[in-house]
């Protein structure tokens, strides 16, 4: 079970986890692919190109990350579920 909580107002969003799969490739201009299946809790920052947000997805995310794998630089594909959760706990 993951669970967000927000200390502010108290509200929770919980999600039964199964597991997830990550596959990283890096590209040849030094940038690197993250291929996520499964349930994954993606944090963006206000650094990565989408700005700042917390998404659950399940399903598969396909994105596109710098060199170091800090930034976001693009979301290539998403399918299945994703929940927006600063949304939800708001």
């Amino acid at each position: 079970m993951l669970t967000y909580r927000n200390l502010t107002n108290g509200k929770t969003y919980a999600v039964n986890t199964a597991g997830s799969v990550d596959r990283f490739v890096q590209n040849a201009d030094g940038t690197q692919t993250v291929y996520l299946s499964g349930h994954n809790g993606y944090v963006y920052f206000n650094t990565d190109a989408t700005g700042p947000r917390v998404i659950q997805y399940t399903g598969r995310l396909v994105v596109t990350t710098d060199a170091s794998g800090q930034n976001t630089l693009s979301v290539v594909s998403q399918s299945g579920q994703s929940v927006n959760v600063c949304a939800a706990l708001a």
